[in-house]
C-alpha cells in the first residue's frame, strides 16, 4: 500500500533547499498553499497565483500532489495534466476538514488504490460530503460530519 505525507510532515521530509527526499511514486503529499509555498521556496501568493503550475512543480518533485483548497489540484509525476476538482466549499475550511480528507485517503491507499486515484476519488468524496452538507442548509460545520456525510457520498457514487 502506498502511504500519505500530511502538509506538517512535508517540511520534515523535504532536504536541503527543498529537494525531495520522498522518491517513492506511491505516496501522496497534501499542502495548502502556504505549506506548497515552503516546499517550492517561494510565496502563498505565487502559489496561489498558478495553483495549477505549483502543483505540478511539487508532483515532479515528491510524486503525488493533492493541492488543497478551492480548486483542489491533483497532479503526479510524469504527467503532463493534473486534475481540478470543483466539489466543495467554504464548508471544508474549518479545522480538521484536512484529517477527514487525509484519513479518507489512506484508506483508499491501504484498499490498493494508486496514489493519483486514491487522491482523486478521496478528494472527491470529501467535497462530496462537503456539498451534502451545505445543500442540506448547514451552518457552521464540524469535521466529524464531514466525516459521517463521506458514508452518504460513497452510496451516491455507487448507485
Amino acid at each position: 500500500a502506498g502511504w500519505l505525507v500530511r502538509s506538517p510532515g512535508a517540511a520534515a521530509l523535504s532536504g536541503a533547499a527543498g529537494e525531495a527526499c520522498l522518491p517513492r511514486g506511491d505516496a501522496v503529499l497534501t499542502p495548502h498553499e502556504g505549506e506548497a509555498a515552503r516546499l517550492l521556496g517561494t510565496s502563498s501568493d505565487a502559489v496561489r497565483g498558478d495553483r495549477l503550475s505549483a502543483a505540478r512543480r511539487l508532483a515532479e518533485r515528491w510524486g503525488c500532489v493533492l493541492l488543497k483548497g478551492n480548486p483542489t489540484i491533483v497532479a503526479w509525476r510524469g504527467e503532463a495534466a493534473a486534475r481540478r476538482l470543483s466539489w466543495g466549499g467554504p464548508e471544508l475550511s474549518v479545522p480538521g476538514s484536512g484529517d477527514v480528507l487525509s484519513g479518507c485517503i489512506g484508506a483508499l491507499l491501504a484498499m490498493g488504490l494508486a496514489a493519483q486515484d486514491a487522491a482523486l476519488l478521496g478528494a472527491s468524496l470529501h467535497g462530496m460530503a462537503g456539498a451534502r452538507l451545505r445543500s442540506g442548509g448547514v451552518d457552521g460545520v464540524l469535521a466529524s460530519e464531514i466525516a459521517d456525510a463521506l458514508r452518504p457520498a460513497m452510496e451516491a457514487l455507487r448507485s
